[in-house]
This record gives structure tokens, sequence and C-alpha cells, in this order.
């Protein structure tokens, strides 16, 4: 925005001066007339000067509003690049969203399918086993949980022989301390 509004104020400058030089050429005529008429030598010198420094300063003029032009054409050169590079950041963005988007479409499918196996195997878990879950599940946020060197990873009460005696069973045990559903990957490999 900065660079806009230098890009204006260039511009005003460049019309002021702009009126000026007119203003002073309009003026350098009328003195050019008066001192083709004059017939007094004294009147001829003086609109002599004046037309010297009407020349003068319409050169200064004319040096300024090359010196606004360069820094105007750099500005606009500024301005070209600073918008290139908002475009190119704004196609990086659409990219981006483009992309995430598609992630998120993605991970939703990924959900459904979960969701769908889900409730296929909830239908294969007995009735109590599943509301036993559910309870566990509203009051901690890992309700099934390994077993670790013999104990609940979870609140680490050691489990007792029999217990372990039925993880390797395959059968649904529950820590005696805090209720959670226990596994152990042990349990999960084939015997030999």
């Amino acid at each position: 925005l900065t660079l806009l509004a230098m890009l204006k104020e260039s511009q005003k400058k460049t019309d002021s001066l702009e009126l000026d030089c007119k203003q002073l050429k309009s003026a350098e005529q009328l003195k050019k007339r008066a001192l083709d008429t004059s017939a007094n030598p004294k009147e001829y010198s003086a609109l002599e000067k004046e037309l010297a420094g009407l020349e003068l300063a319409l050169e200064q003029i004319t040096e300024s509003q090359l010196l606004l032009l360069d820094a105007k054409e750099y500005q606009e050169k500024e301005l070209r690049a600073v918008r290139a590079s908002i475009q190119a950041e704004e196609q990086r963005i659409q990219a981006l969203i483009a992309t995430q988007q598609s992630e998120a479409a993605s991970l939703t499918e990924q959900v459904l399918a979960l969701e769908e196996q889900w409730n296929a195997q909830q239908k294969l878990v007995p009735v109590e086993l599943a509301d036993s879950y559910i309870k566990i599940r509203s009051k901690v946020h890992n309700p099934v949980v390994p077993v670790v060197s013999e104990s609940c990873s979870a609140c680490f009460y050691p489990l007792p022989p029999q217990d372990m005696l039925s993880l390797t069973s395959k059968t649904v045990i529950r820590c005696r301390s805090c209720y959670r559903f226990l596994f152990s990957s042990e349990a999960t490999l084939p015997t030999a």
C-alpha cells in the first residue's frame, strides 16, 4: 500500500510540474511577443533577463520531471514485482487449500471405512462386553491397555498368574484395579 501511495504522490508531483511548465511556457510566449514589439532598449533588456529566468526555471522543471519519471518508473517496477509475488503466494495458498481439502476428503473416507469396520466388529462382541466398554470409554481415554511386565500398563496393578494364563488363551480379562480391558502382544502371536 505504501508503494501505491508513493506512486500517487509521484503522479501528483508530475502533474503539478507539468502545470507549472505550461504556465512558464505561456509566460515565455507572452514575453517573446512583448520583446518582438518592444522599441525601448531598457524594456528590451529587462524582457531578455526575464526570458532568461523563465528558461532557467523551465530547465529546472524539466530536470525535476525527468527525476520524477525515473522514480515513478522504479516504483512501478517494484509494484509489478510485489503484485507478481502476491499472485504467486495466492497460487501457492490455493494449491495448499486444494491439497488440504483432498487430504480431508481422504481422511473422511478412511473414518467412514473404519466406522463401518467398527460397526461390523461390534456386532461380534457380546452385548455385556460392549456395554462395559462404552461405560469405561466414557470415563477414561484408553479403556483397552496392554500388559507390560505382568502388570496393567494403565494403573501398574500386578496381574495374578491365573489372569496371565487367561491372556495366553485369548480370553477377555479386565484389570482388577482400574477395570480396563487388558491384552498381551504375546497372546496374539501364534503358538508353535
